[in-house]
This record gives C-alpha cells, sequence and structure tokens, in this order.
C-alpha cells in the first residue's frame, strides 16, 4: 500500500493552502478578484437567460448588439460597459447593483 501523499511529498502544498499563500500577494490578489467577478457576471446572466428560456441571439437582438458579444460576456472573456449590463438587466427587469466593498 502506498504511502499518503503528503508523507510522499512533504512539500506539497494543499490547493487551500497555495491559494492562501498566492493571495498574500496583492498583484495575484487583484487579478483573481477581477476575473472572479468577469465570471460572476458571466455566471449570472447564463443563469438569468436560461431562466427566461432565451437564446443568446435573441437576447443579443433586443439590447442591439451581435450574440457573439453575448457569448463572449458568458464566457468571461468579453469587454463590456455599464451600459450594457443595463442594457441586459431592463431586458430581464432587474437592476445593476453595483458597490465597493
Amino acid at each position: 500500500m502506498k504511502k499518503p501523499i503528503k508523507k510522499r511529498y512533504p512539500s506539497l502544498l494543499s490547493f487551500d493552502d497555495d491559494f492562501k499563500k498566492r493571495m498574500k500577494n496583492k498583484a495575484y490578489r487583484v487579478g483573481f478578484e477581477k476575473e472572479k467577478l468577469r465570471l460572476d457576471i458571466a455566471l449570472l446572466l447564463i443563469d438569468l437567460r436560461k431562466k427566461k428560456k432565451m437564446s443568446q441571439k435573441s437576447l443579443a437582438e433586443k439590447i442591439g448588439t451581435s450574440q457573439s458579444a453575448i457569448a463572449r460576456i458568458e464566457s468571461g472573456n468579453g469587454n463590456f460597459t455599464v451600459n450594457t449590463l443595463g442594457k441586459i438587466a431592463a431586458t430581464f427587469h432587474k437592476n445593476v447593483k453595483i458597490s465597493f466593498i
């Protein structure tokens, strides 16, 4: 029977330990938080759109953009404005709330 990984590789960090160590680095933390925000917005949009059984194309038509722009936002790769978020929110009868915490 093999030894547990921690005993075989004593210098190996767990994911949580590694993540905590990396988050102490300001540049890493800022980059992580920026990316997390983009992905949180993407997941919210996907969830809203699917609940309304709306395609990317039909959402795009409603807000005056392309289907590929919606796909980029939903993939976390889109570069969008607050104005675009406002149009999306209005389509779903929602408000956009932005806060600094």
